[in-house]
Formats: C-alpha cells, sequence, structure tokens
C-alpha cells in the first residue's frame, strides 16, 4: 500500500509542473504576418531595413513588404489600405491629422542634431559666390516638397536670417535628383540629406551654407512612423512586435555604429567607401510630444496648418515606450 500511495505521489509530482507549464502564457501571435512598409533608400529607414536584414523582424515571425512610398506622398497609399505603415515627417503627419485623417503615431524613428554638422544641410557650388542667407534672394532652391519640413524649416531659417521667403525662388525635386541638379546649376541652392549631401560635399565642387534644422528647432522629431488608428486597433499585436523591433535595431545601430554603417550603405546602393563618411542622423523610438507640437506652432506661423490638431490624443502608448 505504501509503495502505492508513494508511486502515485511521484507521478503527481511529475505531472503537476507540466500541466502548470501547459497554463503559462505563450507569447501573442501577430494578427498578420507580412507588414507592408513605406520605403526609399535614404539613412533614415535603417530601423527597419537593418531590422530586416538582422533578422529581427523574422524572430518575432514578421516579414516586411517594402512599398515604395514615403512621406506625405504615402498617407493616401496608407489610407487605401495599400500599406500598412508609413514613415512620415512630421509636417505630414500633422497635416494628414489636420486634413482629418485618421492615424496613429505609433514609433519614433528620426531626431535631428542639437549641435551642427547635421544631415539636412542647405549646399552650394563652391564657386557660386553664395555665402549667406541674403546671398539667396533672386535665387532658386530645390526643396523636397512644399508641403514638407524642408520647406518649413527654409523660410523659417531665411527669416531668422533677415530675408523675407518670398524673395526666395523654391521648386521641388526629389532628393535623389538634387545632386545633378545643382552640379548642372538648374538651381543654386539645395536642402538636401544623406547619403546625397556627403557624396556631394566630398567632391570638392559643393559647400555646405547653413544647417537650418539646428538654427530653428535643435533636437527636433523629424519623423515618425505611422499607421491608420483602425489598423492600429485591428492589430495590436502586430502594431507591438514591429515598435519593438524597431527599438530594438536603433539600440543595435547606437551600440554597433561601425557594422551599421556598412549595412546602411548596402541598402542605400551607396558606394563602399562612403560607409564611414555619412552622416547618420539620431533615431529614437520615442516620439517627443511637445517637439511635434512646437512643429505645429512653427506650421501655423507660416501658413502650412490652419486648424488645430491634438497631437498627443493619435501618438499610440508604443510611440511613447509603453
Amino acid at each position: 500500500m505504501f509503495k502505492r500511495l508513494f508511486s502515485a505521489g511521484a507521478i503527481l509530482s511529475i505531472a503537476l509542473p507540466l500541466v502548470l507549464a501547459g497554463c503559462a502564457p505563450k507569447p501573442a501571435v501577430a494578427e498578420v504576418s507580412t507588414l507592408r512598409v513605406g520605403s526609399f533608400p535614404i539613412v533614415d529607414l535603417a530601423p527597419v531595413y537593418l531590422g530586416d536584414k538582422l533578422g529581427y523582424f523574422k524572430e518575432v515571425g514578421l516579414t516586411i513588404e517594402y512599398v515604395p512610398q514615403f512621406g506625405a506622398q504615402g498617407i493616401p497609399v496608407l489610407e487605401s489600405g495599400d500599406m500598412d505603415i508609413n514613415a512620415s515627417e512630421s509636417i505630414g503627419t500633422i497635416q494628414a491629422l489636420a486634413q482629418g485623417f485618421d492615424l496613429a503615431i505609433v514609433s519614433g524613428m528620426t531626431v535631428g542634431r542639437a549641435q551642427a554638422p547635421e544631415s539636412s544641410t542647405i549646399l552650394v557650388l563652391t564657386d557660386s559666390g553664395i555665402q549667406s542667407p541674403k546671398d539667396l534672394v533672386g535665387k532658386t532652391m530645390a526643396i523636397y516638397a512644399f508641403e514638407s519640413s524642408s520647406s518649413l524649416v527654409a523660410n523659417a531659417w531665411l527669416e531668422k536670417n533677415g530675408v523675407d521667403p518670398a524673395q526666395v525662388n523654391f521648386t521641388e525635386l526629389g532628393f535623389h535628383l538634387m545632386p545633378d541638379a545643382l552640379m548642372n546649376k538648374q538651381v543654386d541652392a539645395i536642402f538636401e540629406i544623406e547619403p546625397f549631401r556627403t557624396g556631394l560635399l566630398n567632391s570638392g565642387q559643393v559647400t555646405a551654407l547653413a544647417y537650418p534644422d539646428v538654427e530653428v528647432h535643435p533636437g527636433w522629431d523629424v519623423a515618425q512612423f505611422v499607421a491608420k488608428a483602425d489598423w492600429v486597433e485591428q492589430h495590436p499585436v502586430a502594431t507591438q512586435k514591429f515598435t519593438e523591433v524597431v527599438a530594438r535595431t536603433i539600440q543595435w545601430i547606437q551600440d554597433n555604429e561601425g557594422e551599421a554603417r556598412k549595412l546602411i550603405a548596402e541598402f542605400a546602393q551607396l558606394d563602399p567607401a562612403m560607409a564611414d563618411a555619412i552622416l547618420l542622423p539620431g533615431f529614437s523610438a520615442t516620439v517627443n510630444v511637445k517637439s511635434l507640437d512646437d512643429t505645429a506652432a512653427l506650421m501655423e506661423q507660416y501658413g502650412m496648418l490652419t486648424s488645430e490638431v491634438n497631437i498627443a490624443d493619435h501618438v499610440h502608448t508604443t510611440a511613447l515606450g509603453k
């Protein structure tokens, strides 16, 4: 009798942990296995490209499908349902919210530097004779888009330096098209970003005229990852996993800058020799709501925003590090 009771107890002692183990919560599975993310071969999108390259998305059961869109141009694609997550400049995000797009800011992406040099740079030909903001009067400057951060910052920078922005001719041009336009003297100045700025500066024919972001609002929130609010509500696990990978990748970039530069040069299709030369932007997975509010105020000042936006209502908890 004693042996039978002992055997039963032994069985129970083995079985109980197995039962409890079976009751332990399992990692949540994302509602979708593929995320369609807006893309463009620029340094700012490193948190996605490198997270993909390093296998971080695969580890959490996600596959990234790249959609060739970026910024404000990606908002309509996002709205149509042909894209799940878009990389959007603060300007485009705020304007979309003001226009009634129900977006959720799910993660931070890039932030400006507090001191020069800065990746966003106004460049001119060295022999152009342009040495100050006042020399741009009557000249043509290429910006990414009229309703963009480069437009807003350029206007604020000019006025800060005593120049009426109306006295400068602005033209829209893609970042990748700006180098040729400047070298061929089709424009007098360009508001350029990496990796194109470093290539131009290394040519010896181009000079950095100014770093407007540093002068206008140093350290500001430059861009974020956004999604439709109802998509986020329907896909909370996928949203969480995406933002966790972005944060993990940003930490990896900060801890492994040398290796990160090589991978960035690869996806941005740069000459490997450029890997150590490019100026990396600041990356942050956390959104600074006050910075976005300050940007909205600046937009209102320059006529880029005609209605108030309660930005905090559209910042998802994942973008606040929660």
